[in-house]
């Protein structure tokens, strides 16, 4: 019985220790920076919403030597033009639909013909590719997508020096505009119309306007500030080494992300569906 309990005693005490040394290795890591050193920064340019997108194209390329490539809808529109102006030289406003072929092809080639080898990879996901929730699917298979893909590139690019990373919002709808309850009413008017009357009647206005109500709810939550955002971008763009993933979410998100990915799903279900 006594080597049983000193065997137990010796787990608990090292399992302590190897807990305390890789959060204190991990918590130290994160004040490495990269060196930034003024021709290009081996990084590459992240697609995003025009909100933070353009946010962290201003963040960035006040990091002097740092080169921001920004991809715009229209480069020269207005988002474009105030990105111009108040960019240094090592700003490039790049034309990117990301809906044309042509246009990813040739932003890429840009991009590529300025970049040197190596470098880093950081793409954008969600909190919400880490959980499913109800009516969500569509929204939940891309950002599920996007987890896979940056995963698989983790490791197939390790050997090339390339490290990859990824940004799991929570809820940013109030600091990025995505849409308003006003927007969500236009749509699902729209929407309901077009649905088959089959359809219309075997899940009824009362669930449809359910759904339409929890939208509207959950587009009035959230936090309207996207610092976090942008600074999960930043570190995990110039820390020499970067976490895989990074969580900027409200304490609500991060705990229901918690409880999906590290209990029973019976639990995540329970409370959460």
């Amino acid at each position: 019985m006594e080597n049983h309990l000193d065997c137990l005693y010796r787990s608990c005490v090292w399992g302590l220790q190897a807990g305390v040394f890789s959060w204190g290795t991990t918590w130290l890591a994160q004040f490495l920076r990269l060196p930034v050193t003024g021709e290009v920064t081996p990084c590459t340019m992240l697609f995003l919403g025009l909100a933070v997108g353009m946010a962290l194209a201003a963040l960035l390329d006040t990091v002097k030597g740092l080169v921001v490539f920004a991809g715009c809808l229209f480069a020269n529109g207005e988002g474009a033009r105030k990105l111009k102006n108040y960019g240094r030289k090592n700003m490039h406003v790049i034309q990117l639909n990301v809906t044309s072929d042509d246009e990813v092809k040739d932003a890429v080639e840009y991009v590529q013909s300025h970049l040197p080898p190596n470098g880093r990879i950081v793409n954008v996901a969600s909190g919400l590719g880490r959980q499913c929730a109800p009516n969500r699917s569509s929204y939940g298979i891309t950002k599920y997508g996007v987890e896979a893909l940056t995963d698989c590139l983790r490791f197939e690019m390790r050997k090339w020096g390339v490290t990859v990373a990824m940004i799991e919002p929570g809820n940013f709808v109030n600091a990025t505009g995505i849409f308003t309850p006003e927007s969500i009413r236009r749509e699902a008017d729209s929407l309901w119309k077009k649905i088959p009357p089959q359809v219309q009647k075997d899940y009824t206005k009362t669930y449809f306007d359910g759904v339409i109500n929890n939208m509207i709810f959950y587009s009035t939550k959230g936090t309207s500030d996207k610092s976090s955002v942008l600074d999960a971008m930043t570190q995990a763009l110039l820390h020499r080494f970067p976490h895989p993933r990074y969580q900027p979410m409200e304490a609500y998100f991060k705990l229901r992300t918690w409880v999906n990915t590290h209990l029973p799903e019976w639990i995540y279900e329970y409370f959460y569906t």
